[in-house]
């Protein structure tokens, strides 16, 4: 691979790593604030539902851009102590029951965070933030299908 690939590719991959972060730092910002308003009394009630419902929002997107950097980088649902329990052939099968069941899990997930996303659509937008709840359930559907391709790449790969 060239030097200039290797230098997109990891762009690319540094880009991917920072850009979870930002709704994850969102997502506590929101708590936080909306637990301190919560507790300064009646008076911050709606600014801490406010604060809480943009919470809720940050970590549904978290989930966009987190699952498929976990599965990219084989650091998704697995159990490890299994496969090092046995021989290389053995825990080499036990790897492959590893791999299709995180590629299940995510179909599961796939189908439920569509059909939620499904149910959403027509419903008018959350009042307290104005945002339609169908933006915040496609945060899902698309990093669930995201992780479904990495899986199945993984898979082709044979795991590496």
């Amino acid at each position: 691979m060239s030097e200039e690939k290797q230098e997109k590719k990891s762009l690319l991959a540094t880009l991917e790593e920072n850009l979870m972060v930002i709704p994850a730092t969102l997502a506590a910002a929101f708590t936080l604030v909306g637990f301190i308003l919560g507790l300064l009394g009646e008076g911050m009630a709606e600014s801490a539902a406010l604060a809480n419902q943009f919470g809720f929002y940050a970590c549904t997107w978290v989930v966009c851009f987190a699952m498929p950097y976990c599965v990219r980088d084989n650091a998704h649902l697995r159990v490890d102590v299994f496969s090092k329990m046995y021989s290389p052939s053995v825990s080499r099968v036990v790897d492959l029951i590893n791999e299709i069941l995180g590629l299940l899990i995510c179909i599961g997930m796939f189908i439920g965070s569509f059909l939620l996303l499904k149910s959403t659509i027509g419903l008018p937008a959350e009042e307290a933030v104005g945002v339609p709840l169908t933006v915040t359930y496609l945060a899902p559907v698309i990093g669930f299908a995201i992780s479904i391709v990495r899986s199945v790449q993984r898979f082709i790969a044979g795991g590496k």
